[in-house]
């Protein structure tokens, strides 16, 4: 299955998100590990979800789960069986950037857009723990193609 993770849960997985329960941090392991065995990660060929997760992760895949996962992206980008990357350019113009842009996804945090992006483009869910910011603007993100998982439950994300 194709999928684009949210940076959170790698953070959550690394124990390094102080907001998450004991609780979600064991799904967010037992989901990054369940995504590097069987699933599809999307990613841009901009390199910007890339770029997210070497803001908060490192790419030396020590010690936790979730830099083990961002090492797994790097290491197989050429892999398509593991790896899904999508030309973000065939966004332009599509109704996701114009509600960026000047419409109801305006406020959206910036640095969660990539993801956005990559989940219209690449008609992959988005999968995210605790980021209450996918809650806030999951109806307009609806409208425009983003589906959004959460894997800790709604109520997480309430309280992030």
């Amino acid at each position: 299955m194709d999928r684009v993770i949210d940076t959170n849960i790698a953070v959550i997985a690394n124990g390094r998100e102080v907001t998450a329960s004991v609780s979600c941090q064991i799904k967010a392991i037992e989901f990054l590990e369940a995504a590097v065995s069987r699933d599809r990660t999307v990613i841009d060929a901009g390199n910007r979800v890339l770029g997210e997760y070497r803001k908060r992760l490192k790419a030396e895949g020590q010690p936790g789960v979730g830099d083990q996962f961002f090492r797994h992206l790097l290491d197989n980008q050429g892999n398509t069986k593991r790896i899904r990357v999508i030309d973000e350019r065939d966004a332009r113009g599509d109704p996701l950037r114009r509600a960026f842009a000047h419409g109801n996804l305006s406020a959206f945090d910036p640095s969660d857009r990539p993801f956005a992006i990559c989940s219209a483009v690449g008609r992959a869910r988005v999968v995210t723990a605790t980021d209450s910011d996918w809650l806030i603007h999951e109806v307009g993100l609806q409208a425009c193609g983003v589906r959004v998982e959460f894997i800790c439950g709604k109520a997480a994300a309430t309280k992030a």
